[in-house]
């Protein structure tokens, strides 16, 4: 949600822009990316927004409203604008009046998934679930210290890992003052993450919304069993077999599919081993560079104002 401005970006760009034949941006919410599409000229222009709802925050809902005009605009010249959800894409539609739909694709989240991968074939003592993300509202990190409180009274082994920064983490950390085997860790590296993945037994994201949520395939690439909200593309996984959902603040809802999770070791790498399937299915990063490249060749080769071209790329994803 930051408008970043750089004058000398610019200048380069409309000096420069006919040196490529496509250009890529990306963030609805900066201005490089509505300075790559004002300095187009024969050149083609993609676009990736990364935007799926209004900001929460007063000052970026005020920003986002004045800054709407100028974003719309990339719209307007974009030769194909892509989406990294399928609700985002729908969002996209719909916000920006869009009428063609084949100028906006979807094109899903890619996922680096390990070629050589072992998991243990049960738990340990000490059974390992883990939030990561942003500590603010609409995560409800606040929901899951009190689920993992009640699910504790049942399966003392159970441990939570808390894995980010925010806003919310002085209040959450008040929160959890009282409560044995709750920790937070902080933000940590991209690299960081990949490596604690492996060693926890659950995941939790039981955010208000999301467009997808890229630590859920990430961790489900690791077999980990993952529980989510049916918010956003999560809505698309299947309960039971590529996750449990849990009802967006239900305390008592979440702390059972912990127990659920953490009784069920059967149950547990069934959802783990079936989550790896979609994700290499979906999300491996081999698959959408291939959807990338065909649908930079079709913007290239066959794209023009009037004629929108060859669709076969969204139709495989459809």
């Amino acid at each position: 949600d930051a408008y970043y401005f750089s004058l000398e970006l610019y200048k380069y760009l409309k000096k420069k822009s006919n040196d490529y034949d496509l250009i890529h941006a990306h963030n609805y919410h900066a201005f490089p990316a509505l300075f790559a599409a004002l300095s187009k000229k024969d050149n083609k222009f993609v676009f990736t927004p990364h935007t799926f709802g209004k900001p929460s925050i007063i000052i970026r809902k005020i920003m986002h409203r004045v800054y709407k005009p100028f974003g719309r605009k990339i719209f307007q010249i974009a030769d194909r604008i892509i989406t990294i959800a399928r609700t985002e894409r729908k969002y996209v539609l719909q916000e920006f009046n869009i009428n063609n739909e084949e100028k906006v694709r979807y094109i899903p989240l890619p996922v680096e998934i390990d070629e050589i991968f072992f998991k243990e074939n049960k738990f340990n003592s000490d059974i390992k679930v883990a939030f990561v993300g942003r500590l603010s509202p609409e995560k409800n990190v606040d929901v899951l210290i009190s689920a993992f409180k009640l699910a504790k009274k049942e399966y003392n082994n159970l441990r939570l890992y808390i894995v980010g920064d925010g806003p919310l983490r002085k209040m959450l950390e008040e929160m959890a003052k009282n409560t044995k085997d709750i920790q937070f860790l902080g933000a940590i590296k991209h690299t960081e993450v990949q490596r604690f993945l492996k060693k926890i037994d659950i995941l939790v994201l039981p955010s208000q919304f999301e467009v997808f949520g890229l630590v859920v395939l990430e961790a489900m690439s690791k077999e980990v069993p993952v529980v989510v909200t049916p918010v956003g593309d999560l809505k698309y996984l299947r309960d039971n077999k590529h996750c449990l959902f849990t009802k967006i603040g239900d305390v008592e809802d979440l702390a059972e599919k912990l127990i659920i999770l953490a009784s069920d070791y059967k149950l547990a790498r069934k959802i783990g081993r079936n989550g790896r399937k979609y994700v290499e299915k979906i999300h491996d990063v081999r698959k959408v560079i291939k959807h990338y490249t065909s649908l930079y060749k079709e913007v290239v080769e066959l794209c023009s104002l009037s004629t929108l071209g060859n669709t076969s790329t969204q139709e495989k994803l459809r």
